[in-house]
């Protein structure tokens, strides 16, 4: 008996160091109070966009590079109580300083898998181009469908 507990337990040990379970809770402010170091523009905190990642990553380093705009996207597991999505893309832009190092050229999309709901949103800098309307637009008619039917990188891809 003692033996079946010890190998049970040994097991539950390394399935939760290699993330298959017994992970800690994601705790989302903690993770959004500060932007991580590096030039990384996709951060999957829900893991819901594992599929077209790497893809995402590269278009968005391209679209820095040829238009100096920095475009991150976020998604979260849910809200955990941050108020809208609204609130929680606004504490986002002005706590991470998305464009910031480009003269305000920011563009970030939100998602919260819980919810599902989406937030595509420039800095005032970017009014030009990516209006409230076309932001709006945008997120309704191309990124949230697909993100309701389950295909959130056919969303992304069809944003950008």
């Amino acid at each position: 008996m003692r033996k079946i507990f010890f190998l049970i337990a040994a097991g539950l040990f390394f399935m939760s160091q290699d993330g298959m379970c017994l992970q800690p809770d994601f705790d989302l402010a903690k993770v959004l109070n500060a932007r991580p170091a590096g030039q990384e523009q996709v951060f999957d905190y829900a893991g819901i966009i594992s599929d077209v990642k790497e893809y995402t990553a590269k278009y968005l380093t391209k679209i820095r590079e040829n238009y100096g705009i920095e475009v991150l996207i976020v998604t979260v597991p849910g809200l955990s109580g941050q108020g809208a999505i609204e609130e929680l893309a606004v504490d986002l832009f002005e706590k991470w300083q998305i464009g910031g190092k480009l003269n305000g050229r920011g563009v970030f999309i939100l998602l919260a898998d819980t919810e599902k709901a989406v937030k595509l949103e420039g800095r005032k800098e970017m009014e030009d181009v990516f209006t409230d309307a076309f932001c709006g637009g945008a997120a309704d008619l191309q990124l949230k469908p697909n993100f309701l039917s389950g295909q959130v990188g056919m969303g992304l891809v069809a944003i950008m």
